[in-house]
């Protein structure tokens, strides 16, 4: 295991693409949790300053690190990692230096555990540095109230991981997919959740993995003296709010999906030439 992981780093260094989209990533997350903490609108019985407060921060920062933008730079360097494995035939070297086709797939889920578990310290920190910072007042129970979001917010991150790597072992090339990668999220599937019953619609892997972290309670609009606006302006009606299926119920069907996609990726790999 420590000489996958030797190896993975040896590789991930050498790529400048993958030191740029985790600096990025970092960066520009920071940045907008910043940017936030600077306003503060407020309404009768609404702040978004709650939002950086113990407990509500942990399901908010989770629910900001888990939006498309960051999920895509943090599935751009496993899929150009990968594809360029495939252009400059890395595998293939490693393939005739010894390792076998099952240590090349445990090598990325090694570095796909790395990239999640970033993610996951990177939401635990801020968390607990805003919260800190913010909640007027700071007790164990309401700092460890609502932690769990990060923990899904690590299993998101390992799904959207592993749909990018099988996207990067089905078609070897970088630009197709991380262009197919986007667009299923974006296009492909909404489109094809049309075509079913809306109570099928619920169980599509894109829907499932990004209801993991639901939309903060903020973005309802409900509050006392607010119940006029909340009837008018109807939120779930636009699709901003994800109260479908339990959290309990997509967690399970989440496994379910990394599962499938980490058995595609290995028939993928074993079956197909390097």
């Amino acid at each position: 295991m420590s000489g996958l992981l030797r190896i993975e780093w040896i590789k991930a260094r050498h790529y400048s693409s993958f030191r740029v989209f985790i600096i990025l990533h970092f960066v520009l997350f920071l940045l907008v949790l910043y940017a936030g903490s600077r306003v503060d609108i407020s309404m009768p019985g609404f702040s978004t300053r709650k939002v950086f407060e113990f407990p509500y921060v942990w399901q908010s920062f989770s629910w900001l690190a888990g939006t498309g933008f960051f999920n895509l730079l943090l599935a751009i360097p496993m899929i150009v990692l990968t594809g360029n494995e495939y252009a400059f035939g890395t595998f293939r070297q490693q393939v005739f230096t010894g390792l076998d086709r099952t240590g090349l797939f445990t090598g990325k889920m090694i570095l796909m555990l790395i990239l999640a578990g970033y993610g996951f310290m990177l939401v635990v920190f801020s968390s607990l540095f805003s919260g800190l910072i913010f909640t007027p007042q700071v007790t164990l129970s309401n700092v460890l109230d609502q932690s769990w979001y990060a923990l899904l917010y690590f299993v998101k991150a390992c799904a959207v991981l592993l749909f990018g790597y099988l996207m990067a072992v089905i078609f070897r090339n970088n630009a197709l997919a991380i262009v197919l990668f986007l667009l299923y999220f974006v296009l492909i599937e909404p489109v094809l959740r049309l075509f079913f019953p809306p109570e099928a619609r619920l169980y599509f892997p894109a829907r499932i993995i990004s209801h993991l972290t639901p939309t903060p309670e903020f973005l309802s609009i409900t509050s006392q003296g607010n119940e006029s606006l909340a009837n008018s302006f109807d939120l779930g009606s636009l699709g901003l709010m994800k109260q479908d299926l339990s959290l309990q119920l997509n967690f399970v069907i989440s496994l379910g999906y990394m599962a499938l996609f980490a058995a595609a990726s290995f028939f993928s790999l074993r079956r197909r030439d390097l």
